[in-house]
C-alpha cells in the first residue's frame, strides 16, 4: 500500500488535496522483531511511508488493539488532520462501542493530545450503537463540549 499510494499522493497534493490511510486493529498486530524490539505493521507505514500520507486515527481501533492510543497520536503528530473517535466500554465481559464519556478511553488526555498533533478535525463515529442513535450522538456532542 505504501509504493501504491505513492502517485495517488503526488496527484492529489499538486491538486491541493491531502491523502490519508484509516486504521483499525490488525495494523498494530507484531509480525516480527527488528533488533529485539516487536514491529507491527503500523511500525512500518509509520516508518516507510510518505510524510505527506495523512493518517486518519480510529482511538477505538487502536485501543481495541491493546495500544495506547494517545502514545499512537504523539507518534503521528504533524499527520492526523483528522481522526475518528468512539468509547469502548465492556459489557458482560465483551468489549464494545459507546458514546463518548461513556466508556474507559481517557479523553481528558486524547483530545489535549489530539491538539497538540495539530489534529483539526474530529468525527464521532459510532458504529454499532445500544440505544437510540441520535441519543448517543447528543451524549458524545455533550461530553465533548466540555473541551
Amino acid at each position: 500500500f505504501v509504493t501504491d499510494a505513492e502517485p495517488v499522493i503526488a496527484k492529489l497534493k499538486a491538486a491541493g488535496i491531502k491523502f490519508g490511510y484509516h486504521n483499525h486493529a490488525f495494523e498494530f498486530e507484531r509480525y516480527g522483531f527488528e533488533n529485539g524490539e516487536p514491529v507491527t505493521f503500523f511500525d512500518v507505514f509509520i516508518n516507510s511511508s510518505n510524510p505527506d500520507l495523512m493518517l486518519e486515527l480510529d482511538l477505538y481501533w487502536i485501543s481495541h488493539a491493546g495500544v495506547n492510543p494517545e502514545r499512537i497520536i504523539e507518534r503521528s503528530a504533524g499527520r492526523i488532520p483528522f481522526i475518528h473517535i468512539k468509547d469502548k466500554e465492556v459489557v458482560s465481559k465483551e468489549p464494545r462501542m459507546a458514546p463518548i464519556g461513556e466508556g474507559n478511553l481517557d479523553w481528558a488526555n486524547l483530545i489535549p493530545a489530539c491538539a497538540k498533533a495539530g489534529v483539526e478535525w474530529i468525527a464521532v463515529e459510532q458504529d454499532t450503537c445500544y440505544r437510540d442513535p441520535f441519543d448517543c450522538l447528543k451524549s458524545s456532542f455533550e461530553y465533548l463540549s466540555k473541551f
